[in-house]
């Protein structure tokens, strides 16, 4: 059973105006989450706020000198599988 994710207006506006590799590297991640929220290997605990988790998604020296950084920052609701606040 996968976790539903809701995007912020914001969010998806700023998704939307990346190039389009680094939106596919984003969706990716997303999806991954959806699968597993509490996976260490993709997200950590967000030190004094109970309940919420972040990722990051990156490409450290992939490209030369370029490197994208980019923290979701989520809320977790177990109750009704959702990760809002993305």
């Amino acid at each position: 059973m996968t976790y539903a994710i809701s995007l912020s207006k914001e969010a998806s506006k700023e998704l939307e105006r990346l190039d389009r590799k680094t939106e596919q590297r984003i969706q990716r991640r997303l999806d991954e989450l959806a699968l597993n929220p509490y996976n260490r290997r993709i997200s950590n605990e967000v030190k004094m706020e109970a309940g919420q988790r972040y990722s990051r998604v990156g490409d450290p020296g992939g490209r030369g000198t370029t490197f994208y950084y980019y923290r979701t920052d989520m809320r977790l609701r177990p109750r009704d599988r959702t990760i809002g606040g993305v």
